[in-house]
């Protein structure tokens, strides 16, 4: 399959075992539910026990993470695998998700930071995905070699339920999670 394109099953893996790169069926770990889709879902993807962790920060503010699981506007982060040592996946997932119809107007940034890298893992290869419904619209694929390391931000925009323009990368280092105060003490 060529990067960025979307696998015709909602079920699929979106990567082939055989390129190499990390295969990821989109239903998530087999331990949690099923990822929710919507108007616009992030997605984040790896393999092992290390805990990679997925931020969102929508139009209205302040991140979705960990700590801040849900959004006045109805996003929300519904899987978040690697947490702790009884959350453990075998194919870890993160996923933020606007069901439809509640996904707002304007700028997503989005990024992916190694929370807790386990140095015999490194490098852990990873997939980023932006869904609308179950369809894929962009991938990117990164690893994480680093205790820390960031991957992104990247913004999207949302208008009228639809992607504008291209997804691009940012330069230099994410946002504030919660700019009207200054972020809490963000290690578990």
């Amino acid at each position: 399959m060529r990067p960025g394109r979307a696998s015709p099953s909602p079920l699929r893996p979106l990567l082939a075992v055989a390129t190499g790169v990390l295969a990821v069926a989109i239903a998530g770990c087999a331990m949690h539910r099923t990822a929710g889709t919507g108007d616009v879902a992030f997605r984040l993807a790896w393999r092992g026990a290390s805990d990679l962790d997925l931020f969102v920060r929508g139009p209205e503010g302040p991140c979705i993470f960990f700590f801040h699981r849900a959004s006045l506007s109805g996003g929300r982060l519904d899987i978040d695998c690697n947490a702790a040592a009884d959350r453990l996946c075998d194919s870890p997932v993160e996923n933020v998700f606007w069901p439809r119809g509640t996904a707002p107007d304007g700028e997503y940034l989005f990024w992916v930071h190694a929370h807790s890298l386990l140095p015999e893992e490194a490098p852990v290869r990873l997939q980023l995905q932006v869904l609308r419904g179950t369809e894929a619209h962009w991938i990117h694929r990164a690893t994480a070699s680093a205790h820390d390391q960031v991957e992104g931000p990247f913004r999207l925009v949302l208008r009228d339920g639809w992607l504008l323009g291209r997804i691009h990368r940012l330069p230099g280092p994410p946002p504030p999670c919660f700019p009207e105060a200054p972020p809490p003490d963000l290690r578990r």
